[in-house]
C-alpha cells in the first residue's frame, strides 16, 4: 500500500516516461537504464558499501601515523579528480558538462565537502558509533525526499524495511546514549541531510549526466573546498612512516571504487533503492575493524547485522513480487 498522493502517482509516470526517452546513450553520454541487469546494478552498491567501509576503516588506520582527516580527504579528492579525468578521456567523453549541468555537479559536490566536514567536527563532540547512527538517517530522508519529488513511492513495506533497518543499526553498532552533547547530534543530522540530497540530486542531474563525469564534478568541487581548507590551516601532515602511505593509499583507492560504483548505481536503480541497500555500511564496517583494527565483534552487534539483512533482503522480496503482480496486471488484456 503506497502512501496516497495522487501528484506523486503522475511524476512517478513522468519520471518513467523520460527515462525511456533517454535511449541507449544521450548525448551527453548518459547509460541507458535497462541495460544493466538488476542483481548486477545491486551489486555495484555492495561494492560501493564496502569501498567505503574500506575508507573508513583504513583512514582510522592511516591516523597512527600523523596525517589527520583533512589530509585524508585533500588527497583522496585530488586522487579521484585525476583518476576519474584519465578514465573519462580513454572513453572518449568530455570530462566538462556545459551551462547548468557544470553547476549542479559542482553543487553536489559541495554538499559532499559539507557532509564531509560535519561528519569530522561531529567527532569532537559525540561518540564515533552514536554519529553513523545518527548519519544512518540518510535511507529514510532520502525515501521522503523521493516520494515528495515524484521519483519514488514510498510504500508500506518500504517504511517497515527501513525501520527494520535503522534499528539494526543502533543494535549492532551498540550505543550509548549517555553523554550528549547536543552540537554533534546537529552535526550528524547536517551530514545525512546533506548526503541525502547529493543522492537524490544525482538522481536528477543523472538523466542527461553520465555517472562518471558526475562524480569527476563532484570530486573538483570537493577538491577545491580541501584546498581552501588545508591553506586556512597552513599546513598538510603526511605520513612520518613509509609504512604510513599503504592505508593512506589503500582509503583513497577505496573511495575512488566506491564513489564510481555508488553513482553508476544510482543511475541504474534510483535513489531509494540505492540508500536501502547501502544499510550494510555500518556492517561491512564493523566487520573491518574486526579484521583490520583488531576490534571485537560482539553476539549484539551480529544479532544486529542479522537484522538489517534480514530487512534489506524482505524489502528487495516484497518490491519484486510487487512489480511482478504490477506487470502481471498490466499484461492482462
Amino acid at each position: 500500500m503506497a502512501w496516497p498522493s495522487s501528484l506523486a502517482d503522475q511524476r512517478c509516470r513522468l519520471w518513467a516516461e523520460r527515462t525511456r526517452s533517454v535511449g541507449t546513450l544521450s548525448t551527453n553520454g548518459s547509460e541507458d537504464r535497462a541495460g544493466i541487469g538488476i542483481p548486477l546494478a545491486a551489486a555495484l552498491v555492495v561494492m560501493a558499501a564496502l569501498g567505503y567501509s574500506f575508507h573508513t576503516t583504513l583512514s582510522r588506520a592511516t591516523y597512527d601515523y600523523g596525517p589527520g582527516p583533512m589530509t585524508i580527504l585533500l588527497f583522496r579528492s585530488l586522487t579521484t579528480s585525476i583518476a576519474l579525468y584519465v578514465i573519462l578521456r580513454l572513453r572518449g567523453l568530455n570530462p566538462w558538462p556545459k551551462g547548468k549541468a557544470l553547476w549542479q555537479g559542482l553543487f553536489l559536490g559541495v554538499l559532499l565537502a559539507c557532509q564531509a566536514a560535519a561528519m569530522l567536527s561531529a567527532l569532537y563532540f559525540i561518540p564515533a558509533s552514536l554519529l553513523i547512527l545518527i548519519f544512518y538517517l540518510f535511507p529514510m530522508m532520502v525515501a521522503t525526499f523521493s516520494h515528495f519529488t515524484g521519483i519514488h513511492r514510498i510504500t508500506a513495506v518500504n517504511l517497515v524495511a527501513l525501520c527494520g533497518a535503522f534499528i539494526g543499526v543502533a543494535i549492532a553498532l551498540g550505543v550509548a546514549p549517555e553523554g550528549l552533547d547536543w552540537r554533534g547530534i546537529v552535526l550528524g543530522v547536517i551530514a545525512a541531510l546533506a548526503v541525502a540530497a547529493n543522492i537524490v540530486g544525482s538522481g536528477f542531474v543523472m538523466r542527461s549526466m553520465n555517472p562518471i563525469v558526475l562524480t569527476f564534478v563532484m570530486a573538483i568541487a570537493m577538491l577545491i573546498v580541501y584546498v581552501v581548507a588545508n591553506a586556512a590551516r597552513g599546513e598538510v601532515v603526511l605520513p612520518r612512516d613509509p609504512a604510513g602511505w599503504w592505508p593512506l593509499t589503500g582509503t583513497v583507492l577505496a573511495y575512488l571504487v566506491a564513489s564510481i560504483a555508488l553513482y553508476s548505481a544510482i543511475h541504474r536503480l534510483g535513489p531509494p533503492r540505492v540508500a536501502m541497500v547501502m544499510n550494510v555500511e555500518p556492517i561491512f564496517t564493523i566487520t573491518l575493524a574486526g579484521i583490520i583494527l583488531d576490534e571485537q565483534l560482539t553476539t549484539v552487534q551480529l544479532l544486529g547485522a542479522a537484522i538489517v539483512v534480514a530487512a534489506i533482503f524482505a524489502n528487495a522480496y516484497f518490491g519484486l513480487r510487487a512489480r511482478r503482480a504490477q506487470s502481471a496486471v498490466s499484461n492482462d488484456p
